[in-house]
């Protein structure tokens, strides 16, 4: 997958990333960022795997315009609203810290259509897939909005959760240097904070209401 390796190639882990916490007031059930427009980046891999970074102020396909986590009795919800979703190959990456120490990556693709794949739960630093059941994942390009929404039991009950939230799309085009040989971009947009960084931004403590 190669969105997955992007993560593992850009991120360097999870695990072994320092992440950066976003200042604001403490929220007790709900907590609302609205993030910076114009700040995608795309990163582009030649058949020689050479990475070029650009910023693309215009892509209104991949830029997050805000991000809502609710910390329900029974479950978390996240929600991204993207300025104009359109089809094509898109991801949804979240990262959850509890109260208690643990830490997720969740996971939903779509791949040229309207329904997501996912999400996929995986705990860190083992990769070690979190099996449950309750999860869901959508997205509505009628209101240009992700929502994924996962059972608290799923991430051990937590008395808080701090999150953070990528969305990228991604596809294919043809070398201009090498005939028969095609290039892969992902646009990237962090949700929490200006541009894209090798530090995933966190949201502050979201208190189960």
């Amino acid at each position: 997958m190669r969105t997955a390796t992007f993560f593992a190639r850009a991120l360097v882990g999870f695990g072994a990333v320092v992440l950066a916490v976003v200042p604001t007031a403490a929220a007790a059930e709900q907590w609302t960022h609205r993030d910076a427009t114009g700040d995608v980046v795309q990163f582009t891999y030649d058949f020689e795997s050479v990475r070029t970074t650009t910023e693309l102020p215009d892509d209104v396909s991949t830029d997050v315009r805000r991000l809502t986590i609710t910390h329900a009795p029974h479950e978390l919800r996240i929600s991204m609203k993207v300025q104009d979703i359109v089809r094509g190959t898109r991801t949804a990456e979240l990262y959850v810290r509890t109260a208690e120490g643990r830490r997720f990556e969740v996971t939903a693709y779509a791949f040229r259509t309207r329904a997501f794949s996912g999400p996929y739960i995986s705990a860190v630093p083992t990769r070690e897939r979190v099996r449950c059941s309750g999860q869901s994942a959508s997205l509505d390009p009628d209101t240009d909005k992700v929502s994924v929404t996962l059972p608290r039991r799923c991430l051990g009950d937590p008395r808080w959760v701090q999150v953070g939230a990528t969305y990228a799309t991604e596809g294919e085009f043809e070398s201009e240097v090498e005939e028969g040989h095609f290039n892969y971009f992902e646009n990237i947009d962090d949700a929490l904070r200006e541009g894209v960084r090798y530090r995933v931004a966190m949201s502050p403590r979201v208190r189960v209401g």
